[in-house]
Formats: C-alpha cells, structure tokens, sequence
C-alpha cells in the first residue's frame, strides 16, 4: 500500500501527486485499488470497488479508509517473505510512524 504521494516522491516528482492519480486513473492493468490518499482515504466515486478488491488482498480497512501504517507494514512484511522464497528482491519504502 502507497499513496499518490508515496509514488510521485519516488519517481523524483514530489507533489505530483494528481498526476499519479490521472495516470492511474486512465491505464489498464495498473493495480489501482493499492494506491490511497495520504490519509487513507479511498480513490473518489470508486470507494466501493477499491474496499472490496483490499479487504480480499486482506489490507486494514476501518469503514472507508485503509489503516496505512498498518498496511504497510503488512505489504512490506508479505513482500519480504516471497523475496526470500524466490529470490527476488525489489525495494519497498519503510513503514511511517
């Protein structure tokens, strides 16, 4: 789990997020429904949808907000485990406090 934020800073463009939100927005294929506002939130008028496809993927939800911290905790916690099955490794930003 990331937010708009969380990808614009990595790909160098701090505070773009909404340009990640319009290309997420516009792609097929991009995991979409991983991707939050920075509190949370879920993506506007598709709230229903993005909470449904997480709660199956088994990220903390309370009512229509993701528990970030939490989340990514797990997600970071998850993708370590299959690096080390696979040997596969990729980078994966820390937990906020």
């Amino acid at each position: 789990m990331c937010s708009y934020g969380d990808i614009a800073a990595d790909a160098g463009s701090p505070g773009a997020a909404r340009a990640v939100g319009a290309v997420l927005a516009s792609s097929h294929g991009l995991p979409w429904w991983r991707v939050t506002y920075a509190d949370g939130r879920l993506a506007s008028g598709h709230e229903a949808d993005q909470a449904r496809r997480l709660a199956a993927e088994g990220v903390p939800l309370e009512g229509q907000r993701v528990r970030m911290p939490a989340a990514r905790d797990e997600v970071t916690g998850r993708e370590r485990d299959t690096a080390a099955r696979t040997g596969r490794h990729r980078h994966v930003r820390a937990a906020e406090p």
